[in-house]
């Protein structure tokens, strides 16, 4: 994210900023740096059958109780959840680290990293036992598939 206003952004995509009414401050946009740091090194390091470290750890569990500074409700005409809230962006955050939370503690045995030399970003595995080999078939796959075509055509005897 280079700006507070890509974070607003994303945040708004993801639908967790309703409008873009509210930028982030500096401060708020630091934050969501913070979190996003301590979350790719949490979830890499199980990724790698590894602990995570206890400052990232108390990282995301501080920014996960910002959530305090919200209250869901049902909007009536949507039918969708919605946050009442002064601070939406940290909020926003919150409710992220809170993802994260989810994903740390009951689905960190399923985190893998994309296996294309070159790449290594973290996924979420479909299956227990199967894990996802590639970011995605049309990216990383197709590479991967390409380069072992080309090895064995290369390597078979002419």
């Amino acid at each position: 994210m280079p700006d507070e206003v890509t974070l607003a952004r994303w945040l708004e995509q993801a639908d967790l900023l309703e409008d873009m009414d509210t930028l982030p401050t500096t401060a708020e946009y630091r934050l969501a740096l913070e979190l996003r740091e301590a979350v790719a090194r949490a979830c890499g390091a199980l990724a790698n059958d590894a602990s995570p470290a206890a400052s990232d750890l108390e990282t995301i569990n501080r920014i996960a109780r910002k959530v305090t500074l919200g209250a869901p409700y049902l909007d009536p005409t949507a039918m969708v959840q919605r946050w009442r809230t002064g601070a939406p962006v940290q909020l926003a955050l919150g409710r992220l680290a809170v993802g994260a939370i989810r994903v740390i503690s009951q689905e960190g045995d399923r985190l893998v990293r994309c296996q294309l030399p070159g790449c290594g970003a973290l996924l979420l595995s479909g299956r227990r036992g199967e894990p996802r080999r590639w970011c995605s078939m049309q990216t990383c796959g197709n590479r991967a598939k390409v380069r072992a075509f080309r090895a064995q055509r290369d390597s078979a005897p002419v």
